[in-house]
């Protein structure tokens, strides 16, 4: 006799969760969901996005389009970008990042930006952090030393999506603060809000009331992801649209009325077609693909006002231990409703229902913040459903 008929029915069946559940384990560890997990928590991110009411401070994109770039030319030049910045300094907003690359000078108008740049303190430029082959884009000259500047760089996941921001880098030779960063921690600090060490451990970082820690590289859905740096794991909870925008031929207008960019945080950056600074996110399965970097950059600034303001956490996940246990009961309990279901519209009914937890319950941990296996989950309960059925049927059948 075979040895499995000498198994009672429900050992059998734990032996096969279990056989089930110990392959997910391992296939997960090994990053075997992580592009399909990666896709479910975009899917899941969309969801839950909700549109701004009211953003406070507010944020304003200055865009240069197409006809700027046809009737100005490119890359503008340094009168253009003084006259610009000087008319939005006037309206005296708490925060104006230029989120255009100048390390050198480019046409007429070099002692005017330079001048702009010492008139109005409120400026930040941004610039490229070293490259693995050490090419880099510097601010402009003036500004060296000040602080008022901060990397662009992204990390950019192996599905090309911007899922993660960081917020420190540091090669050994030259540490520097992110964009968006400094231009949040300055409107911040108008508020009363400091960014420092966060007192139960001074590894993180807390943003007002909030501890913001580092991606570790391994949670939620990654495995074995890059995590050099500060990382900050992007929720994307108010979307893309947390930004108002203004067009370049607005500001420079004669007698433009600007007096409601006050306190405001302001950034100018380009979304020319021919002058590609693009991005996927998760909302680009949808119409709004791809994503200008500048408004990118306006919506990681949003998190760390949220963070600062209103002390919303950062997205985590389970811990190792609650992942473990999520995936067993998936697959003990798919194992389960396999064996028992005799007719294939109750296998079925049965399955959905186990599927149907899965996600609604990892859903539910996700609009909270948390992230869950939900993938994996799934690859369990089908797995052990199909199995436990197969050898309840084959043992009626020898039977």
């Amino acid at each position: 006799m075979n040895v499995l008929t000498r198994i009672p029915a429900l050992a059998a069946l734990g032996l096969i969760g279990a056989a089930i559940f110990a392959g997910v384990v391992a296939l997960r560890e090994v990053g075997g969901f992580q592009r399909l997990s990666l896709t479910a928590q975009d899917h899941m991110t969309v969801l839950r996005a909700k549109p701004v009411q009211r953003a406070d401070p507010k944020i304003v994109v200055v865009v240069v389009e197409e006809r700027d770039v046809v009737s100005r030319g490119w890359p503008l030049a340094d009168q253009t970008l003084a006259d610009a910045l000087r008319a939005l300094g006037d309206a005296r907003p708490a925060a104006i990042g230029v989120d255009i690359y100048r390390d050198r000078p480019e046409g007429e108008g070099k002692a005017a930006l330079d001048a702009t740049l010492q008139d109005y303190g409120q400026i930040v430029w941004v610039t490229k952090f070293p490259d693995a082959e050490g090419v880099q884009v510097a601010s402009p000259a003036i500004l060296a030393g000040t602080g008022r500047h901060g990397f662009a760089d992204l990390v950019i996941d192996i599905d090309g999506v911007v899922r993660r921001a960081p917020l420190f880098l540091d090669d050994g030779d030259v540490f520097e603060t992110s964009f968006p960063l400094v231009l949040a921690a300055s409107a911040l600090a108008e508020r009363g809000v400091g960014i420092v060490a966060a007192e139960d451990n001074p590894d993180h970082v807390a943003i007002g009331a909030a501890t913001v820690a580092p991606f570790d590289g391994d949670e939620g859905p990654y495995w074995i992801a890059d995590d050099l740096g500060y990382q900050l794991p992007l929720d994307y909870a108010r979307g893309l649209s947390v930004a108002q925008s203004l067009t370049l031929t607005d500001v420079l207008a004669d007698g433009a009325d600007l007096s409601d960019l006050e306190d405001a945080i302001v950034l100018m950056g380009v979304v020319a077609t021919t002058v590609k600074d693009d991005f996927l996110t998760p909302f680009s399965a949808g119409e709004q693909a791809p994503t200008p970097g500048v408004f990118l950059h306006a919506t990681i600034i949003d998190q760390l006002l949220r963070h600062g303001l209103e002390g919303a956490p950062r997205q985590t996940s389970l811990d190792p231990a609650q992942e473990t246990a999520w995936l067993f009961l998936c697959a003990f309990a798919a194992a389960m409703i396999g064996s028992l279901s005799q007719r294939p519209v109750w296998f079925l009914a049965a399955l959905s229902g186990v599927a149907g937890a899965n996600l609604g319950l990892g859903l539910a941990l996700f609009f909270a913040g948390v992230w869950a296996p939900v993938v994996p989950g799934f690859a369990a309960s089908a797995a052990s459903a199909l199995l436990g059925a197969g050898y309840t049927g084959w043992r009626q059948r020898y039977e």
